[in-house]
């Protein structure tokens, strides 16, 4: 495949995509068996399942998202997690025997030809090891690279020409797309995916509530990865099987992401609804294909930055964005950006999660940066868009948490930052009181 006919086959996916709401509306309106459904997201998603993994993942973001888009919209685009075309058996098994070198028989006991789950990137069969073991086997897609490849080769010609345009100068779009597209590739390396959830498994091996499923190194490869079964999954798509454990549950996923960011440093960067499952009382946490770091300085950084923003602290705010970023112009007026950031940031101060929108705040955050042209690092943005996708699973499971008070508390218990307990404890209680 060369630049052209990728070029002809985003054409063609985008015309199929407004015929499907040609066809999703005369459905409707002729049936009128689509009243549950909406139209625009029916055409969302047929347009972005055939335009690739690329455009799928935009959809999987915004399926997290139904304060950003009709829940309508939102909940057609949640198939686009766990249920895109899957490819067929035949390949699948010719997949994975090349890879092992071995007839698939060798290799494992048991193999269902239905998979359990479909994504953009791999889907996810059952089976069994030559031991009887049974184990969810995740086969990669063919052909990803390549076609991920050619997608951002366009997508950068069309940054580059927008890029042109006064007000989008400044805006660091090939950079974004760089950034954006590293992290797609990153999805393909199984070998590291298995090492990503063997470093969350020791993580949180003393914290009984959340579940990641033991990887089988020896049935691991580039296009394969092998990891025990969880049976008896609940996902929100079946919120009815966890109503009253919805908030105890959003309260350990919330200290779940919190340990990620704050104590371990290792992220998990792709927290949409798909990859986050219920079993009785634990969350189970599965594809680990794209994750962040922070080292010991930025976590330390993003820690004093988090309790800053969630105690309504401007100025210390602005500091840790100028310390962390990545780079400044050169007439960079820091009084200004102080100043500004103070102003926005009072919109935000002790909001519950039901007013309280890190999408909000992510937006306000990167305008001002915008404007101010300040690029931030890599991992710290990937932080807060990791940040912005755990809020859309929030909300649906408790839409009127404490989002900033479990912050503080949170935070109020580490020790290596730059208040002592004592200070925080005082700044806690004078905000209260103000």
């Amino acid at each position: 495949m060369n630049l052209f006919i990728r070029i002809i086959q985003i054409f063609y996916g985008l015309l199929l995509g407004l015929l499907s709401g040609v066809y999703f509306s005369f459905k409707k309106n002729k049936k009128n068996k689509l009243e549950n459904y909406s139209v625009r997201g029916e055409m969302l998603c047929f347009t972005l399942e055939r335009l690739g993994p690329t455009f799928i993942k935009l959809g999987q973001l915004l399926s997290s998202r139904p304060d950003l888009l009709d829940p309508k919209i939102t909940q057609v685009l949640r198939r686009l997690q766990t249920k895109v075309r899957p490819i067929s058996k035949s390949l699948v098994v010719n997949i994975i025997e090349s890879s092992f070198l071995l007839p698939l028989s060798q290799i494992f006991l048991e193999f269902s030809g239905e998979p359990i789950s479909c994504g953009s990137i791999a889907q996810v069969h059952k089976g069994r090891t030559i031991d009887g073991e049974e184990i969810a086997i995740k086969i990669k897609r063919p052909g990803l690279k390549l076609l991920i490849e050619l997608d951002f080769k366009i997508l950068y010609k069309s940054a580059k020409w927008i890029g042109r345009l006064k007000s989008y100068r400044y805006v660091p779009l090939v950079e974004t797309l760089s950034e954006l597209e590293q992290s797609l590739i990153a999805q393909l390396n199984f070998r590291q995916e298995a090492k990503n959830a063997q470093i969350f498994h020791e993580n949180f091996k003393d914290h009984s509530y959340l579940k990641i499923p033991k990887i089988k190194p020896e049935l691991c490869n580039d296009s394969v990865i092998s990891m025990e079964y969880l049976g008896n999954l609940t996902d929100l798509n079946k919120e009815k099987a966890i109503n009253g454990k919805k908030k105890k549950l959003a309260l350990l996923g919330l200290r779940m992401i919190y340990k990620m960011i704050f104590i371990d440093g290792f992220i998990h960067a792709d927290l949409h609804s798909g990859n986050i499952f219920f079993q009785e009382n634990h969350i189970v946490l599965v594809d680990f294909g794209l994750t962040t770091s922070l080292n010991s300085k930025l976590r330390s950084e993003f820690r004093e930055f988090f309790f800053a923003m969630a105690t309504n602290n401007g100025p210390l705010c602005a500091k840790i964005i100028k310390t962390t970023a990545q780079s400044l112009p050169e007439n960079f007026d820091a009084t200004a950006f102080t100043s500004s950031l103070n102003e926005k940031l009072l919109q935000f101060s002790g909001q519950s999660v039901l007013d309280f929108e890190v999408a909000e705040f992510a937006i306000m955050l990167f305008e001002i940066q915008k404007e101010y042209r300040i690029r931030g690092t890599t991992s710290f943005t990937m932080t807060i868009v990791a940040l912005l996708m755990f809020e859309g699973v929030l909300k649906q499971l408790d839409s009127e948490m404490d989002f900033q008070g479990e912050a503080i508390q949170f935070l109020l218990n580490l020790k290596d930052t730059q208040y002592t307990q004592e200070q925080r404890i005082l700044i806690h209680q004078e905000l209260r009181q103000n």
